[in-house]
């Protein structure tokens, strides 16, 4: 199984507690995990059998995130961000099937979760991403499966979070590699993001509760805040509907951005 990447900074280390408790809790056999946590951090804040990775001053996004690349010796790893909490128990097994259905086809990119889906079916359990339509989100940075070396192509940019995930999958690397990028049908494995914009979600306030280590001084989104940023009812509704290709000829006529 390919070692996991949770990428971060040492300003966040209130969030690796977190992390880990629902990793602990819920894949106890986890490959090796290596913190990629540029900018001094507290080795003491460091989990428990967790490898830090530091190589100095935090910089933009991509940079720390080459420096963090580099510094895993493998083909493939697995991406994963310091906000995401594991919430259901991870099968080693299908997780295994995925590194090799991705050694197999020579995949760049393997997202663990349809979230946004494949567009194509390609074999059972997974669909394929046509990047020659220039989908957005091609590169979410949703739990995947990286080509090591592809990885750190797209991190030359130096996209910022947001551009690498719209801006990734339309690079000339990510055209040359079109038939290489695939989704899973199926999530293999259930997580949750507990951070936007530097503030905790409100559902945070319960996992407190619970004993989870949320000893921070974090703010917290209210429940009013969380539905203005979702978004109304009906813009939701059309996202779901409309599809990500249509949505980029209809916002390309008003005059907006390709997303």
């Amino acid at each position: 199984m390919y070692p996991v990447l949770v990428a971060s900074h040492a300003k966040a280390s209130d969030l690796w507690p977190i992390a880990h408790h629902f990793i602990r809790k819920n894949w106890p056999d986890h490959p090796p995990i290596y913190l990629g946590a540029n900018g001094g951090a507290n080795i003491d804040k460091v989990p428990k059998g967790w490898q830090l990775i530091d190589r100095g001053e935090d910089r933009s996004f991509s940079r720390s995130l080459m420096d963090y690349v580099d510094a895993v010796e493998s083909e493939y790893l697995i991406l994963m961000l310091d906000d995401f909490a594991i919430l259901d128990p991870m099968s080693n097994e299908r997780l295994e099937e995925a590194c090799r259905f991705a050694k197999k086809h020579e995949a760049v990119y393997l997202r663990l979760t349809p979230n946004p889906p494949g567009d194509i079916p390609f074999e059972s359990g997974y669909t394929q991403i046509v990047i020659d339509k220039r989908p957005p989100y091609a590169t979410s940075l949703q739990m995947a499966i990286w080509k090591r070396d592809f990885l750190r192509t797209l991190l030359e940019y130096d996209f910022n979070p947001w551009e690498f995930e719209v801006r990734g999958g339309k690079t000339e690397e990510a055209l040359a590699n079109a038939s290489r990028f695939f989704v899973a049908r199926e999530p293999l494995i259930r997580y949750t993001r507990f951070v936007e914009k530097g503030r905790f979600f409100p559902f945070v306030h319960h996992w407190k509760d619970e004993g989870i280590p949320t000893d921070t001084t974090r703010g917290y989104w209210t429940e009013e805040e969380v539905r203005r940023m979702q978004g109304d009812w009906i813009r939701r509704t059309i996202r779901k509907i409309v599809p990500r290709t249509w949505r980029n000829r209809i916002r390309v006529r008003l005059g907006l951005s390709e997303l």
